[in-house]
Protein backbone atom coordinates (compact mmCIF):
# COMPACT_ATOMS: atom_id res chain seq x y z
CA UNK A 1 0.00 0.00 0.00
CA UNK A 2 1.36 3.42 -0.89
CA UNK A 3 1.59 6.18 1.65
CA UNK A 4 -1.42 8.46 1.76
CA UNK A 5 -3.86 6.09 0.04
CA UNK A 6 -5.88 3.69 2.15
CA UNK A 7 -7.31 0.37 1.03
CA UNK A 8 -10.79 1.89 1.34
CA UNK A 9 -10.20 4.04 -1.72
CA UNK A 10 -11.94 3.15 -4.97
CA UNK A 11 -9.78 3.42 -8.06
CA UNK A 12 -11.25 3.64 -11.56
CA UNK A 13 -9.02 3.09 -14.60
CA UNK A 14 -10.29 3.97 -18.07
CA UNK A 15 -8.34 2.87 -21.14
CA UNK A 16 -9.10 2.69 -24.87
CA UNK A 17 -8.69 -0.72 -26.46
CA UNK A 18 -7.45 -3.90 -24.81
CA UNK A 19 -4.09 -3.75 -23.01
CA UNK A 20 -1.64 -6.43 -24.08
CA UNK A 21 1.69 -7.54 -22.70
CA UNK A 22 3.54 -7.46 -26.01
CA UNK A 23 1.35 -6.37 -28.97
CA UNK A 24 0.64 -2.78 -29.97
CA UNK A 25 2.30 0.45 -28.88
CA UNK A 26 -0.19 2.08 -26.49
CA UNK A 27 -1.67 -1.33 -25.62
CA UNK A 28 1.68 -2.48 -24.23
CA UNK A 29 2.37 0.52 -22.04
CA UNK A 30 -1.25 0.59 -20.81
CA UNK A 31 -0.84 -3.06 -19.80
CA UNK A 32 2.25 -2.41 -17.70
CA UNK A 33 0.87 0.75 -16.10
CA UNK A 34 -2.41 -0.94 -15.21
CA UNK A 35 -0.65 -4.00 -13.82
CA UNK A 36 1.37 -1.73 -11.52
CA UNK A 37 -1.86 -0.07 -10.35
CA UNK A 38 -3.45 -3.46 -9.72
CA UNK A 39 -0.60 -4.30 -7.34
CA UNK A 40 -1.64 -1.42 -5.08
CA UNK A 41 -4.47 -3.72 -3.94
CA UNK A 42 -7.11 -1.00 -4.01
CA UNK A 43 -10.68 -1.76 -4.93
CA UNK A 44 -10.33 -1.17 -8.66
CA UNK A 45 -12.59 -1.09 -11.67
CA UNK A 46 -10.99 -1.09 -15.12
CA UNK A 47 -13.22 0.18 -17.93
CA UNK A 48 -12.03 -0.81 -21.42
CA UNK A 49 -13.36 1.18 -24.39
CA UNK A 50 -13.84 -1.14 -27.35
CA UNK A 51 -15.03 -0.58 -30.92
CA UNK A 52 -14.45 -2.45 -34.22
CA UNK A 53 -10.97 -0.89 -34.55
CA UNK A 54 -9.84 -2.10 -31.13
CA UNK A 55 -11.79 -5.33 -30.66
CA UNK A 56 -9.66 -8.46 -30.20
CA UNK A 57 -11.73 -11.14 -28.49
CA UNK A 58 -8.74 -13.39 -27.78
CA UNK A 59 -6.77 -10.46 -26.33
CA UNK A 60 -9.67 -9.60 -24.02
CA UNK A 61 -9.90 -13.17 -22.73
CA UNK A 62 -6.16 -13.24 -22.00
CA UNK A 63 -6.26 -9.84 -20.29
CA UNK A 64 -9.17 -10.84 -18.06
CA UNK A 65 -7.37 -14.06 -17.14
CA UNK A 66 -4.16 -12.20 -16.27
CA UNK A 67 -5.70 -9.35 -14.29
CA UNK A 68 -8.70 -10.91 -12.57
CA UNK A 69 -6.62 -13.10 -10.27
CA UNK A 70 -6.91 -10.22 -7.83
CA UNK A 71 -10.50 -10.21 -6.56
CA UNK A 72 -10.24 -6.46 -5.90
CA UNK A 73 -9.76 -5.85 -9.62
CA UNK A 74 -12.85 -5.83 -11.86
CA UNK A 75 -12.74 -5.45 -15.65
CA UNK A 76 -15.69 -3.82 -17.42
CA UNK A 77 -15.51 -3.90 -21.24
CA UNK A 78 -17.76 -1.33 -22.91
CA UNK A 79 -18.23 -1.99 -26.61
CA UNK A 80 -19.80 0.19 -29.28
CA UNK A 81 -20.27 -0.39 -33.01
CA UNK A 82 -19.09 2.97 -34.32
CA UNK A 83 -16.24 5.42 -33.80
CA UNK A 84 -15.37 6.73 -30.33
CA UNK A 85 -15.29 10.35 -31.46
CA UNK A 86 -17.41 11.86 -34.23
CA UNK A 87 -17.10 15.17 -36.06
CA UNK A 88 -20.61 16.56 -36.34
CA UNK A 89 -21.24 19.87 -38.08
CA UNK A 90 -18.78 22.17 -36.31
CA UNK A 91 -17.63 20.16 -33.30
CA UNK A 92 -16.12 16.91 -32.12
CA UNK A 93 -18.24 14.84 -29.78
CA UNK A 94 -17.98 11.51 -28.00
CA UNK A 95 -20.21 8.71 -29.26
CA UNK A 96 -23.48 9.06 -27.32
CA UNK A 97 -23.81 5.37 -26.46
CA UNK A 98 -20.23 5.24 -25.18
CA UNK A 99 -20.69 8.35 -23.07
CA UNK A 100 -23.88 7.05 -21.48
CA UNK A 101 -22.46 3.60 -20.74
CA UNK A 102 -19.32 5.00 -19.14
CA UNK A 103 -21.22 7.54 -17.05
CA UNK A 104 -23.52 4.78 -15.80
CA UNK A 105 -20.53 2.70 -14.66
CA UNK A 106 -18.80 5.69 -13.06
CA UNK A 107 -21.92 6.69 -11.13
CA UNK A 108 -22.45 3.13 -9.93
CA UNK A 109 -18.83 2.63 -8.83
CA UNK A 110 -18.38 6.08 -7.27
CA UNK A 111 -14.57 6.24 -7.55
CA UNK A 112 -12.33 8.32 -5.31
CA UNK A 113 -9.53 8.32 -7.89
CA UNK A 114 -9.75 8.08 -11.68
CA UNK A 115 -6.77 7.29 -13.89
CA UNK A 116 -7.50 7.99 -17.55
CA UNK A 117 -5.28 6.85 -20.38
CA UNK A 118 -5.28 9.46 -23.13
CA UNK A 119 -7.73 12.20 -24.01
CA UNK A 120 -10.85 10.15 -24.79
CA UNK A 121 -10.80 8.45 -21.39
CA UNK A 122 -10.21 11.76 -19.59
CA UNK A 123 -12.98 13.40 -21.60
CA UNK A 124 -15.43 10.75 -20.42
CA UNK A 125 -14.33 11.14 -16.80
CA UNK A 126 -13.96 14.93 -16.67
CA UNK A 127 -17.39 15.72 -15.23
CA UNK A 128 -17.13 13.42 -12.21
CA UNK A 129 -16.82 15.93 -9.39
CA UNK A 130 -16.30 13.38 -6.63
CA UNK A 131 -12.89 12.11 -7.67
CA UNK A 132 -9.29 13.12 -7.99
CA UNK A 133 -8.28 12.61 -11.58
CA UNK A 134 -4.98 11.76 -13.25
CA UNK A 135 -4.61 11.60 -17.02
CA UNK A 136 -1.78 10.09 -19.05
CA UNK A 137 -1.44 11.67 -22.49
CA UNK A 138 0.19 10.38 -25.65
CA UNK A 139 0.62 12.60 -28.71
CA UNK A 140 -1.56 15.71 -28.65
CA UNK A 141 -4.31 15.48 -31.28
CA UNK A 142 -4.02 19.05 -32.50
CA UNK A 143 -0.35 18.44 -33.30
CA UNK A 144 -0.81 15.11 -35.06
CA UNK A 145 -3.79 16.44 -37.05
CA UNK A 146 -1.78 19.42 -38.24
CA UNK A 147 1.39 17.55 -39.20
CA UNK A 148 -0.56 14.80 -40.96
CA UNK A 149 -2.34 17.50 -42.97
CA UNK A 150 0.95 19.08 -44.01
CA UNK A 151 2.30 15.73 -45.17
CA UNK A 152 -0.92 15.04 -47.06
CA UNK A 153 -0.17 18.16 -49.04
CA UNK A 154 3.53 17.27 -49.46
CA UNK A 155 2.88 13.78 -50.79
CA UNK A 156 0.00 15.02 -52.96
CA UNK A 157 -2.72 13.06 -51.21
CA UNK A 158 -4.83 16.20 -51.56
CA UNK A 159 -5.70 17.60 -54.99
CA UNK A 160 -4.15 20.99 -55.71
CA UNK A 161 -7.56 22.61 -56.14
CA UNK A 162 -8.63 21.41 -52.69
CA UNK A 163 -5.51 22.27 -50.68
CA UNK A 164 -6.78 25.62 -49.34
CA UNK A 165 -10.18 24.37 -48.07
CA UNK A 166 -8.47 21.25 -46.70
CA UNK A 167 -5.91 23.25 -44.70
CA UNK A 168 -8.62 25.62 -43.46
CA UNK A 169 -10.71 22.68 -42.23
CA UNK A 170 -7.73 21.11 -40.44
CA UNK A 171 -6.80 24.45 -38.88
CA UNK A 172 -10.36 24.79 -37.57
CA UNK A 173 -10.37 21.22 -36.24
CA UNK A 174 -7.05 21.81 -34.48
CA UNK A 175 -8.57 24.85 -32.76
CA UNK A 176 -11.45 22.64 -31.62
CA UNK A 177 -9.02 20.01 -30.27
CA UNK A 178 -7.14 22.67 -28.32
CA UNK A 179 -10.39 23.83 -26.75
CA UNK A 180 -11.32 20.24 -25.82
CA UNK A 181 -7.90 19.63 -24.26
CA UNK A 182 -8.20 22.83 -22.26
CA UNK A 183 -11.69 22.02 -20.98
CA UNK A 184 -10.83 18.40 -20.11
CA UNK A 185 -7.43 19.05 -18.53
CA UNK A 186 -8.85 21.83 -16.36
CA UNK A 187 -10.73 19.06 -14.50
CA UNK A 188 -7.61 16.95 -13.86
CA UNK A 189 -5.59 16.84 -10.65
CA UNK A 190 -2.44 15.82 -12.53
CA UNK A 191 -1.46 15.52 -16.18
CA UNK A 192 1.30 13.07 -17.12
CA UNK A 193 2.74 13.32 -20.62
CA UNK A 194 4.78 10.77 -22.55
CA UNK A 195 6.47 13.44 -24.66
CA UNK A 196 8.64 16.13 -23.09
CA UNK A 197 7.57 18.62 -25.78
CA UNK A 198 3.94 18.27 -24.61
CA UNK A 199 4.94 19.31 -21.10
CA UNK A 200 6.09 22.74 -22.28
CA UNK A 201 2.88 23.33 -24.27
CA UNK A 202 0.52 22.36 -21.46
CA UNK A 203 2.49 24.17 -18.77
CA UNK A 204 2.22 27.32 -20.89
CA UNK A 205 -1.54 26.87 -20.77
CA UNK A 206 -1.35 26.86 -16.97
CA UNK A 207 -1.70 23.10 -16.37
CA UNK A 208 0.56 21.19 -14.00
CA UNK A 209 1.91 18.53 -16.34
CA UNK A 210 4.87 16.24 -15.93
CA UNK A 211 6.89 14.16 -18.37
CA UNK A 212 7.49 10.54 -17.36
CA UNK A 213 9.34 7.86 -19.35
CA UNK A 214 6.83 5.16 -20.20
CA UNK A 215 7.22 1.39 -19.66
CA UNK A 216 8.51 -0.43 -22.70
CA UNK A 217 9.66 -4.07 -22.45
CA UNK A 218 12.58 -5.51 -24.38
CA UNK A 219 12.31 -8.76 -26.25
CA UNK A 220 15.87 -10.07 -26.64
CA UNK A 221 16.28 -12.70 -29.36
CA UNK A 222 16.96 -16.22 -28.14
CA UNK A 223 19.40 -16.61 -31.05
CA UNK A 224 21.25 -13.40 -30.36
CA UNK A 225 25.02 -13.43 -30.86
CA UNK A 226 26.44 -10.54 -28.85
CA UNK A 227 29.80 -10.83 -30.61
CA UNK A 228 28.32 -10.67 -34.10
CA UNK A 229 29.61 -7.79 -36.24
CA UNK A 230 27.51 -5.78 -38.70
CA UNK A 231 27.87 -6.38 -42.43
CA UNK A 232 30.84 -4.78 -44.23
CA UNK A 233 28.57 -2.73 -46.49
CA UNK A 234 27.11 0.27 -44.61
CA UNK A 235 23.78 -1.19 -43.52
CA UNK A 236 21.05 0.57 -41.60
CA UNK A 237 17.59 -0.28 -40.32
CA UNK A 238 14.49 1.86 -40.51
CA UNK A 239 11.43 0.31 -38.88
CA UNK A 240 8.20 1.01 -37.04
CA UNK A 241 4.54 1.53 -37.85
CA UNK A 242 5.12 2.43 -41.48
CA UNK A 243 1.97 4.50 -42.00
CA UNK A 244 2.17 6.36 -38.71
CA UNK A 245 2.99 10.06 -38.52
CA UNK A 246 6.58 9.40 -37.45
CA UNK A 247 7.31 7.16 -40.43
CA UNK A 248 5.55 9.59 -42.75
CA UNK A 249 7.92 12.31 -41.63
CA UNK A 250 10.95 10.00 -41.87
CA UNK A 251 10.21 8.84 -45.42
CA UNK A 252 10.01 12.43 -46.63
CA UNK A 253 13.36 13.20 -44.98
CA UNK A 254 15.08 10.00 -46.14
CA UNK A 255 13.90 9.96 -49.73
CA UNK A 256 13.84 13.67 -50.53
CA UNK A 257 16.75 15.05 -48.47
CA UNK A 258 19.04 12.28 -47.19
CA UNK A 259 19.17 9.79 -50.07
CA UNK A 260 20.85 12.06 -52.67
CA UNK A 261 23.65 12.87 -50.22
CA UNK A 262 24.18 9.19 -49.36
CA UNK A 263 24.61 8.49 -53.07
CA UNK A 264 27.30 11.20 -53.18
CA UNK A 265 29.18 9.48 -50.33
CA UNK A 266 28.81 5.75 -51.02
CA UNK A 267 27.55 5.64 -54.60
CA UNK A 268 24.85 3.47 -56.17
CA UNK A 269 24.41 0.22 -54.28
CA UNK A 270 27.15 1.25 -51.88
CA UNK A 271 24.89 1.10 -48.82
CA UNK A 272 21.64 -0.54 -47.74
CA UNK A 273 18.64 0.66 -45.75
CA UNK A 274 16.36 -2.14 -44.57
CA UNK A 275 12.74 -1.01 -44.15
CA UNK A 276 10.70 -3.13 -41.74
CA UNK A 277 7.42 -2.80 -39.88
CA UNK A 278 3.66 -3.14 -39.87
CA UNK A 279 1.04 -1.40 -41.98
CA UNK A 280 2.57 -1.52 -45.43
CA UNK A 281 3.94 1.44 -47.38
CA UNK A 282 2.32 4.56 -48.75
CA UNK A 283 1.95 4.26 -52.52
CA UNK A 284 4.36 7.12 -53.17
CA UNK A 285 6.97 5.54 -50.89
CA UNK A 286 6.58 2.18 -52.61
CA UNK A 287 7.06 3.82 -56.01
CA UNK A 288 10.17 5.69 -54.94
CA UNK A 289 12.02 2.86 -53.19
CA UNK A 290 11.21 0.50 -56.07
CA UNK A 291 13.74 2.39 -58.20
CA UNK A 292 16.30 2.77 -55.41
CA UNK A 293 18.25 -0.49 -55.06
CA UNK A 294 19.70 0.69 -51.76
CA UNK A 295 16.33 0.20 -50.01
CA UNK A 296 15.15 -3.30 -49.09
CA UNK A 297 11.57 -3.56 -47.84
CA UNK A 298 10.97 -6.65 -45.67
CA UNK A 299 7.64 -5.81 -44.00
CA UNK A 300 6.84 -7.11 -40.55
CA UNK A 301 9.71 -8.98 -38.87
CA UNK A 302 9.00 -11.26 -35.92
CA UNK A 303 12.40 -10.65 -34.29
CA UNK A 304 13.50 -7.15 -35.16
CA UNK A 305 16.41 -7.48 -32.73
CA UNK A 306 18.08 -10.03 -34.98
CA UNK A 307 17.87 -7.60 -37.91
CA UNK A 308 19.43 -4.89 -35.74
CA UNK A 309 22.46 -7.09 -35.14
CA UNK A 310 23.33 -7.06 -38.85
CA UNK A 311 23.13 -3.27 -39.05
CA UNK A 312 25.44 -0.45 -38.10
CA UNK A 313 22.60 1.66 -36.68
CA UNK A 314 18.88 2.25 -36.50
CA UNK A 315 17.79 5.33 -38.43
CA UNK A 316 15.11 7.58 -36.93
CA UNK A 317 15.09 10.66 -39.21
CA UNK A 318 11.77 11.93 -37.87
CA UNK A 319 11.95 15.71 -38.03
CA UNK A 320 8.60 16.61 -36.45
CA UNK A 321 9.09 17.71 -32.81
CA UNK A 322 6.35 15.50 -31.33
CA UNK A 323 6.08 11.93 -30.09
CA UNK A 324 8.37 9.79 -27.95
CA UNK A 325 9.13 6.92 -30.34
CA UNK A 326 9.03 3.34 -29.04
CA UNK A 327 11.31 2.29 -31.95
CA UNK A 328 14.08 4.38 -30.35
CA UNK A 329 13.53 2.83 -26.94
CA UNK A 330 13.57 -0.68 -28.43
CA UNK A 331 16.96 0.04 -30.01
CA UNK A 332 18.31 1.45 -26.75
CA UNK A 333 17.17 -1.71 -24.95
CA UNK A 334 18.89 -3.84 -27.59
CA UNK A 335 22.28 -2.09 -27.36
CA UNK A 336 21.85 -0.77 -30.91
CA UNK A 337 23.11 2.62 -32.02
CA UNK A 338 20.38 5.16 -32.82
CA UNK A 339 20.89 7.97 -35.32
CA UNK A 340 17.95 10.33 -34.92
CA UNK A 341 16.90 13.78 -36.02
CA UNK A 342 17.67 16.36 -33.35
CA UNK A 343 13.95 17.10 -32.98
CA UNK A 344 13.48 13.63 -31.45
CA UNK A 345 15.28 14.87 -28.34
CA UNK A 346 12.57 17.50 -27.81
CA UNK A 347 10.19 14.68 -26.96
CA UNK A 348 12.71 12.30 -25.39
CA UNK A 349 15.22 14.16 -23.16
CA UNK A 350 17.13 10.91 -22.61
CA UNK A 351 18.51 11.33 -26.14
CA UNK A 352 21.84 13.12 -25.87
CA UNK A 353 24.11 13.43 -28.89
CA UNK A 354 27.36 11.55 -28.44
CA UNK A 355 26.25 10.01 -25.13
CA UNK A 356 23.13 7.91 -25.75
CA UNK A 357 22.71 8.34 -29.51
CA UNK A 358 23.81 10.38 -32.50
CA UNK A 359 21.67 13.39 -33.41
CA UNK A 360 21.59 15.39 -36.63
CA UNK A 361 19.83 18.65 -37.47
CA UNK A 362 19.83 18.26 -41.26
CA UNK A 363 20.72 15.86 -44.06
CA UNK A 364 24.38 16.94 -44.20
CA UNK A 365 24.85 16.23 -40.49
CA UNK A 366 22.92 12.98 -40.85
CA UNK A 367 25.38 11.71 -43.46
CA UNK A 368 28.30 12.53 -41.16
CA UNK A 369 26.67 10.60 -38.30
CA UNK A 370 26.03 7.59 -40.54
CA UNK A 371 29.65 7.60 -41.69
CA UNK A 372 30.74 7.76 -38.07
CA UNK A 373 28.54 4.76 -37.26
CA UNK A 374 30.38 2.55 -39.78
CA UNK A 375 33.86 3.79 -38.83
CA UNK A 376 34.47 1.16 -36.11
CA UNK A 377 35.02 4.00 -33.66
CA UNK A 378 35.10 2.48 -30.13
CA UNK A 379 33.04 5.49 -29.00
CA UNK A 380 29.98 3.84 -30.58
CA UNK A 381 30.11 0.96 -28.07
CA UNK A 382 30.21 3.44 -25.19
CA UNK A 383 27.17 5.24 -26.61
CA UNK A 384 25.09 2.07 -26.93
CA UNK A 385 26.14 0.94 -23.46
CA UNK A 386 25.05 4.24 -21.93
CA UNK A 387 21.79 4.13 -23.90
CA UNK A 388 21.08 0.67 -22.50
CA UNK A 389 21.78 1.92 -18.97
CA UNK A 390 19.35 4.80 -19.48
CA UNK A 391 16.77 2.34 -20.81
CA UNK A 392 17.09 0.14 -17.71
CA UNK A 393 16.81 3.14 -15.36
CA UNK A 394 13.94 4.89 -17.13
CA UNK A 395 11.94 2.80 -19.63
CA UNK A 396 12.30 -0.78 -18.38
CA UNK A 397 8.76 -1.55 -17.13
CA UNK A 398 9.52 -1.93 -13.42
CA UNK A 399 11.48 1.34 -13.40
CA UNK A 400 8.96 3.34 -15.45
CA UNK A 401 6.00 2.02 -13.47
CA UNK A 402 7.69 3.00 -10.24
CA UNK A 403 7.84 6.61 -11.46
CA UNK A 404 4.15 6.41 -12.32
CA UNK A 405 3.04 4.92 -9.01
CA UNK A 406 5.11 7.50 -7.12
CA UNK A 407 2.85 10.16 -8.60
CA UNK A 408 0.04 8.63 -6.57
CA UNK A 409 2.09 8.88 -3.41
CA UNK A 410 3.11 12.46 -4.07
CA UNK A 411 -0.14 13.86 -5.50
CA UNK A 412 -3.08 11.86 -4.10
CA UNK A 413 -3.97 12.16 -0.46
CA UNK A 414 -6.38 10.15 1.64
CA UNK A 415 -8.51 13.14 2.67
CA UNK A 416 -9.29 16.09 0.40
Amino acid sequence: MIKGITDKKRLLIIAPGIPHESIGASSVLFYHYIRSLRELNLRTQNILLINPDTKHTDHLAVYISQMSKNTQFQIVPIEIKGQFIEFHRVKFRVNKSLREDVHREVNAFRPDIIVSFDLLSAWLAANDSRSQKIVWLGDLNFQTFWYNALYSVKDRSVKVTKILPFICLIWFQCKLWKRIYYEVLSQMSLVIVSSKSSEAILNKWGFRSKYLPYPWPSWPSSNRNKNKSPLQKPTFLFYGSLKGLGSRSAFHFMLRKLYPRLIDVWGRNGFEIIVAGRGGLYEWVEREIAVKCEFRYVGFVQSIEEVMEACHAVLVPIDIPVGNRSRIITAMANNTLVIAHANAALANPELIDGKTCLLARNAEEYVLKMREAVSCNPRMAKITSEAHRIYMNNFEPSAACKFFVNEFRDNLISDR
